[in-house]
């Protein structure tokens, strides 16, 4: 007869659990050093086309001479856009001298400019620096009066000290010549050099084709349309690719910029006049339009921000994490937090006309290594802890441009549909979707449209292939 001996439950329990926890942390250092590693190797000094000219509000007479400073503060990891690039334009005035670019601090270059105002109304000084990310164009004007000598009528004779003296009228026989014979002297009059104009705007369809030259702009649209046909063939396994082409080139080699909450701002700011500011309205109207056809595709696919979530959250094979998981009920009350952040940004942003998201965006720190104290780094950091044991916190409850999209989404064609085949097993929902984007439901599970980012994970794993992504009801 032969004995067997089984532990206990409870004992092998809380040996698989010890068992997941080494796995769990040996996982987490493993990241945490590859994430340093990786820092230090793309570690360079920042970059960008933030420009500033003092003095900013000035006035002055015909003749006088002014001087600005022109400073020059690169906020980008990566430009290429050399400094001596920056071009100065000069209305109203002539340039008198100007000085060398000088780096007067890391990424911020300085020249001083000296103009000589030359006619009575308004000049300008515009500073300009074209490239992918928006580039800069700052203009300053200068009010200008006329000069004493020409602005002074001449005073009008008294009466009483003397008569007025008609001017002699000029000889006949007098030779134009004189002057230059040793006549009576001509004062000389200087030459006024022109100032080089201000380019001229392109056209709108010069500017479509130069913003769809872009790299960062092809490679949007690249993965957009790979992510889709991807989703459509039910190819999962090519999703981490695309994410890690976006985290590597879209994010640190471009600098995460223009970023696509900086696309949503600066329509807003720069409503009706598309021309001069391209590259933004084309890269939101891609998303838009793929929002309105097959849905979130740039969540799910092309995002840097989501890239950067989903390399950080990992969880056991087949198994949700459930130590720190959010309840359903609490995540239907947290996920329209988003949508209040959309509402608050898009007010600040009318009311201010500036980029206020810029002032705590975490992503441009990450992106640009720029981990100077402030609230963007204590955001980054809470916002990268947080992603660690709760899949995509940004995604789910902050991103204003996934809010954004999610509205139009409600709208798109293709959608993620269940089909009769469905046993309500339960797969798609506890296990597959990280966004909680689908809910249990009779006779079937639902997918919430606003929060579906079309990752593809519920079409994959059903195990019935209940589950398609169709335009067909």
């Amino acid at each position: 007869m032969h004995l067997r001996l089984r532990a206990p439950k409870k004992t092998v329990g809380l040996a698989f659990q010890r068992e997941r926890s080494k796995r769990s942390y040996a996982r987490l250092l493993s990241s945490i050093l590859i994430a340093v590693v990786a820092l230090g190797a793309l570690a360079a000094p920042v970059l960008a086309c933030d420009i500033s000219v003092e003095p900013s509000s000035v006035s002055g007479k015909v003749g006088d001479t002014l001087t600005f400073t022109v400073t020059v503060a690169e906020t980008h990891r990566t430009c290429t856009v050399p400094i001596g690039d920056t071009q100065v334009y000069l209305t109203n005035m002539e340039l008198v001298s100007e000085t060398p670019w000088q780096q007067v601090a890391d990424g911020v270059n300085e020249k001083q400019v000296t103009v000589r105002l030359l006619q009575a109304g308004e000049g300008s000084i515009r500073v300009i620096r074209e490239c992918a990310k928006g580039g800069g164009d700052v203009t300053v004007y200068v009010t200008i009066e006329p000069s004493e000598a020409v602005a002074s009528p001449p005073s009008p004779a008294e009466p009483d000290d003397q008569e007025a003296v008609p001017a002699a009228p000029p000889a006949d026989d007098a030779d134009p010549a004189a002057d230059d014979a040793g006549g009576p002297a001509v004062e000389d009059v200087e030459e006024v050099s022109v100032p080089p104009a201000a380019p001229a705007d392109p056209t709108f369809g010069e500017a479509l084709l130069e913003a769809l030259r872009q790299p960062y702009v092809i490679a949007l649209l690249a993965l957009m349309i790979a992510g889709t046909l991807a989703l459509a063939r039910g190819y999962r396994r090519a999703r981490p690719f695309a994410m890690l082409i976006s985290l590597g080139f879209l994010g640190f080699y471009v600098g995460g910029c223009p970023c696509p909450v900086g696309a949503l701002q600066h329509v807003f700011i720069w409503l009706g006049d598309a021309t001069s500011h391209m590259v933004a309205y084309v890269q939101f109207a891609a998303v838009v339009l793929a929002a309105l056809i097959v849905g979130r595709i740039f969540c799910g696919w092309a995002c840097p921000m989501g890239a950067t979530q989903y390399f950080l959250y990992r969880k056991e094979s087949g198994k949700k994490v459930r130590r720190f998981e959010i309840s359903r009920e609490r995540h239907n009350i947290l996920r329209w937090m988003k949508y209040v952040v959309l509402v608050v940004l898009i007010g600040l942003v009318l009311l201010t006309r500036q980029p206020v998201f810029e002032e705590i965006d975490p992503f441009k720190a990450l992106f640009n290594l720029d981990f100077s104290l402030g609230i963007p780094l204590l955001f980054l950091v809470v916002l990268l802890a947080v992603s660690i044991v709760i899949g995509f916190p940004w995604c789910k409850y902050v991103c204003p441009l996934g809010a954004f999209l999610g509205l139009f989404q409600r709208f798109s064609i293709f959608k993620i549909r269940f089909s009769d085949a469905c046993t309500r097993c339960g797969i798609c929902h506890t296990v597959a979707c990280d966004y909680m984007a689908i809910e249990p439901g009779d006779p079937c599970p639902t997918v919430n449209q606003m929060e579906c980012v079309r990752c593809g994970e519920c079409l994959s794993r059903c195990p019935f292939n209940a589950i398609s992504f169709t335009a067909k009801r």
